[in-house]
């Protein structure tokens, strides 16, 4: 009688059946990990994006290409929570893709809520703040801190009012960032010399040992100088008796208490080569400041008349005298800030005039500048893409008053004075449509940086100037750049156009009119966990039973 049990299997295959399983578990179980991991880098991301959101542009890779330093890019909150929000994952997105493709470029995330002090060196002021929404991008001692909602552009409604998110500007920011932290040297703060002129020459500075020497040395100024590198500036010296023109890497032109005058002329001229036409010629070609602290003392008939042609008048041997409420009068001040939020003083002090409580800054022994222009704000002359515009930058007490140097009360001088002043002068090149920038500052309050108030932390003299420095040394030269889908110039400012019309949060989830289209959104990932631990968990069984099965047979 025929038998009906199983035919037995070959002793060789059954020798080789069960590492043949559990290596076909172990290869699966590998590509699994690795198949995951991939999809956490990103290098597996398909860009499903009609506007191409997930890719780089050819346009940002030819730009990144001309990097030659190393970039840091920092977000300020995990990377779960940046992927979570539907404006901070392109951003971090693309990041992660320029890390991937460049090696000089590195990604970092910090949690700012839970180590608010991990980002301490890339705050503006003591007092101001980094969120968690805040992208933060270096290159050496040089950096600029952004929110995620400057790489987006806003629609607006018919009424002009903001209605969703309109274009992606992620490129064009981070492009013109990396190039102007990267390309450039180190801006340079020089201080101008021989004219009576106090500065400050470190000891460790040989090539400059003569100055040093030389009676224009100010200790008091040390605090002052570590401020200037503080804000990523190197310290050069000026003597324009020798110089055919200020130095192109000069970001910012310092003139502290001179006590003679520069060389003049015909301050409309440009065939003389004086020290003023000099320094008209370095604010006209635009990307440079220049700051003047005089004493009210000192009468510099050129320095002073070109300091007016750019707006700001220094008050004739004045000063400033503040009332007590014992009725005594003291020529220790303490300034007030310039609370209009339209000017440019205000934005560079936000941070410190919009507290309850500003830090004080002190000054002493002070002048007075006024507006010198009819208006605060005019088209240049002879250039109708360009404009100019005057700010107060520090104001005496209310209840002050100008007197002579001699101390006698000048008639009907009482109030409020401006100790400093600041104008800005900005143009569009017509051609390149390039920006130029151009700033003048200046102060009849020298004590503004002596050590005195800069070192004492009660007062925000350091702040203030910290502020001032890192926005007068701007050398943003690539602040044009023709970027993304359009060029930079069209309606649709360098961005990706969101084909789909303006977005709002609720238009990147599920239950919203447009779906997210990363590649693996988070429905993908438990997919493919599912199609790749499943066969393995498949085979683990089959093998399983085939080993019990030879056991039993």
């Amino acid at each position: 009688m025929n038998s009906t049990r199983p035919k037995r299997l070959s002793v060789r295959f059954q020798r080789w059946l069960t590492p043949a399983v559990i290596l076909l578990a172990a290869l699966l179980l590998v590509l699994s990990v690795g198949l995951a991991g991939l999809v956490s880098s990103r290098s597996l991301w398909l860009d499903l994006t009609p506007e191409g959101l997930y890719s780089l542009s050819d346009a940002m890779v030819e730009q990144c290409e001309k990097i030659t330093r190393d970039v840091k890019i920092t977000f300020c909150d995990d990377p779960d929570h940046l992927m979570s929000d539907f404006q901070s994952r392109y951003v971090y997105v693309m990041a992660k893709e320029l890390e991937q493709k460049f090696d000089n470029i590195t990604v970092e995330t910090c949690n700012v809520t839970l180590n608010p002090t991990a980002v301490d060196r890339y705050r503006v002021v003591s007092s101001s703040s980094i969120p968690p929404t805040s992208v933060i991008i270096s290159c050496g001692d040089q950096f600029r801190v952004y929110s995620v909602g400057q790489f987006w552009l806003n629609g607006t409604d018919d009424a002009g009012n903001a209605a969703g998110l309109y274009s992606f500007n992620g490129e064009y920011k981070m492009a013109t960032a990396f190039l102007s932290l990267s390309a450039l040297e180190t801006p340079k703060a020089y201080f101008l010399t021989n004219h009576g002129e106090r500065y400050y020459v470190s000891p460790l500075d040989e090539a400059h040992a003569d100055l040093r020497a030389g009676a224009g040395q100010d200790e008091d100024l040390s605090v002052f100088y570590e401020l200037l590198r503080k804000a990523g500036l190197s310290v050069d010296y000026l003597d324009l008796s020798d110089a055919d023109a200020v130095p192109e890497d000069c970001a910012v032109l310092i003139i502290n208490r001179p006590s003679t005058d520069l060389s003049g002329g015909d301050p409309y001229s440009f065939r003389d080569r004086t020290e003023v036409e000099m320094l008209d010629r370095y604010i006209s070609a635009g990307n440079g400041s220049v700051m003047i602290f005089k004493d009210p003392d000192v009468s510099l008939l050129n320095l002073e008349q070109f300091s007016e042609r750019w707006g700001i008048a220094f008050v004739d041997g004045a000063t400033v005298k503040h009332s007590l409420p014992s009725g005594e009068r003291t020529d220790v001040l303490r300034a007030g800030y310039n609370t209009d939020d339209s000017t440019v003083s205000y934005a560079i002090y936000e941070t410190l005039a919009s507290v309850e409580s500003s830090p004080a800054v002190m000054a002493r022994g002070s002048g007075a500048v006024k507006l010198a222009w009819k208006d605060s704000a005019g088209s240049l002359s002879g250039n109708f893409n360009g404009q100019r515009i005057y700010a107060d930058f520090l104001y005496s007490p209310d209840e002050s008053a100008l007197y002579t140097v001699e101390g006698d009360a000048r008639a009907s001088d009482h109030g409020r004075f401006a100790l400093a002043g600041i104008s800005t002068r900005y143009w569009n090149d017509s051609y390149s449509l390039e920006k130029y920038y151009s700033y003048v500052f200046s102060s009849a309050a020298s004590s503004l940086i002596s050590s005195e108030y800069l070192e004492n932390p009660a007062y925000g003299n350091a702040d203030v100037l910290f502020s001032l420095m890192r926005y007068l040394a701007r050398t943003d030269k690539y602040a044009d750049l023709a970027l993304g889908s359009e060029s930079f110039n069209s309606e649709n400012m360098g961005g990706k156009k969101l084909v789909t019309g303006k977005l709002s949060p609720t238009a990147y989830t599920d239950s919203g009119s447009r779906k997210d289209c990363a590649a693996f959104s988070d429905g993908d990932r438990v997919r493919i966990a599912i199609f790749t631990f499943v066969p393995t968990l498949a085979v683990s069984v089959v093998g399983f039973v085939l080993y019990r099965r030879r056991r039993i047979l």
